[in-house]
């Protein structure tokens, strides 16, 4: 999925509020792209107009009716639309053109670190350790692993551990895509093992929100006009509706909007003949299609599917009903959507690349030229380190 320009105003199918801004937004990226050809090294004012102009046409995207709504798109609008007004500057004057592009272009910097804020490397987990490597350690029993989780489940996740193995215990002890099962507990447990179609793999907490970057993240929930989404969030990150259990080489991958997750709404599955009666069902809920920026994401070794459908364990939601305890939530459809969306604005934008190469020259430059010829890349490292953390 490479970068690309904005389309033109006759290209798009934005309503009047989204057409009226998209001038501007043209004007903004044309003068960046000026600007950016008398210093080609890096591309940030490009880059910042064009996930703006992104996030507009996908907000407004009929065809994947989000589950967040059009309150993203309408904020978004109203946004871009109040930075054409600039104080002190005569109407159509350069002047008031320059100001109106600095703002453009600051608030595609705040749109940008949200997106890419979702790159969680910080928050990254330790590959876990089974507990056969240390022979003076007693696992609990499988029944005593199980009630510890749904307890914690009943009494609110406090650490990342908790949440962790609430998410473990929800998804099965397996990965939520490919179905392989977590390597620490399949080792463990003889009550895993006996299972069918037993592939292990190393397993992590993947989260849609990413702890090291939470704050900003509640704020821009607030900016789309998706402030519910913050109290079911809990304040914190470490909630069952933010994370999704994830083999580690999917989980690095989906940390670097190399894939993500699109919901299916309203499609008929294939027609079923029972009998002599056709018929036609809809998808089951918490169904998405998994997507990727190439296709050889589909042959890693792991192989993962074109789609997958999110459930909690029927041995788990049996446990807690037995126990009267709750059964745990699974990720929110709207959290999902959302980083979907970054995820997509990402590559069109050239954002993904943009951050990528900042950071490949940080590594490798030692020393800063003499001459300024390093200033861009102070410049864009310092709006890295706004949205890497």
């Amino acid at each position: 999925m490479p970068s690309q320009t904005l389309p033109s105003l006759k290209d798009i199918k934005l309503d009047a509020g989204g057409c009226s801004v998209w001038c501007l937004l043209l004007s903004a990226e044309a003068a960046a792209s000026k600007e950016h050809a008398a210093k080609p090294k890096y591309r940030d004012e490009v880059v910042v107009v064009r996930t703006l102009g992104f996030f507009l046409l996908d907000f407004w995207n009929p065809g994947r009716q989000h589950s967040f709504g059009f309150n993203p798109y309408q904020k978004l609008c109203a946004e871009i639309a109040s930075y054409s007004k600039v104080e002190n500057a005569a109407i159509g004057s350069p002047a008031e053109t320059a100001a109106q592009h600095e703002k453009v272009c600051q608030l595609g910097v705040d749109y940008l670190n949200f997106s890419c804020a979702y790159v969680n490397g910080s928050d990254a987990e330790p590959i876990p350790t089974p507990f056969a490597l240390f022979e003076d350690i007693t696992p609990p029993s499988f029944d005593e692993a199980k009630g510890s989780i749904s307890e914690r489940i009943k009494e609110a996740l406090q650490t990342k551990k908790d949440a962790r193995d609430a998410a473990l215990f929800r998804d099965g002890y397996r990965c939520a895509i490919t179905g392989h099962y977590d390597m620490t507990w399949f080792d463990t447990y003889p009550e895993i093992q006996e299972r069918a179609g037993c592939f292990t793999d190393i397993t992590q907490s993947a989260h849609l929100f990413s702890e090291s970057a939470q704050d900003g993240t509640f704020a821009m929930l607030e900016r789309f006009g998706l402030g519910d989404l913050v109290p079911l969030l809990g304040g914190q990150v470490n909630s069952l509706c933010n994370i999704l259990t994830m083999s580690y080489t999917l989980h690095t991958a989906f940390d670097t909007f190399t894939w993500w997750l699109e919901e299916v709404k309203n499609e008929a599955s294939p027609l079923l003949v029972t009998g002599m009666t056709f018929t036609n069902l809809l998808v089951q809920p918490n169904t998405y299609d998994v997507c990727a920026r190439a296709e050889t994401f589909f042959h890693l070794l792991h192989k993962p599917p074109r789609r997958v459908v999110l459930k909690v364990d029927p041995a788990a939601v049996e446990y807690c009903l037995a126990n009267g305890h709750p059964v745990p939530e699974l990720p929110d459809s709207r959290l999902i959507a959302i980083r979907a969306a970054c995820a997509r604005v990402a590559h069109l934008s050239g954002a993904a690349e943009h951050i990528e190469e900042i950071i490949r020259d940080r590594e490798t430059t030692t020393v800063l030229a003499n001459d300024g010829g390093s200033a861009d890349l102070l410049t864009s490292l310092l709006r890295a380190v706004d949205v890497r953390g």
